[in-house]
């Protein structure tokens, strides 16, 4: 069993194992680039989504063109 000394530092922060805060440092990442992974998706679908709208909104404008003039 091993014993370590107590530090000043570990009353304020907490558990002082390096290998322990590595691993929550490697969670907090991997968290991080799953949320990033979605807003990436999210922004990709907002953006096709907008180039669907501008194409129907262009269809839209032929057609209101196209009959006015047969007016």
């Amino acid at each position: 069993m091993v014993h370590r000394t107590t530090t000043s530092s570990d009353s304020i922060l907490g558990d002082n194992d390096p290998n322990r805060q590595l691993a929550e440092l490697l969670e907090a990442v991997r968290v991080l680039q799953e949320q990033n992974l979605v807003r990436q998706q999210q922004n990709e679908e907002h953006q096709r989504l907008q180039v669907e709208a501008q194409a129907r909104e262009t269809e839209l404008r032929m057609q209101l063109e196209e009959r006015e003039r047969e007016l």
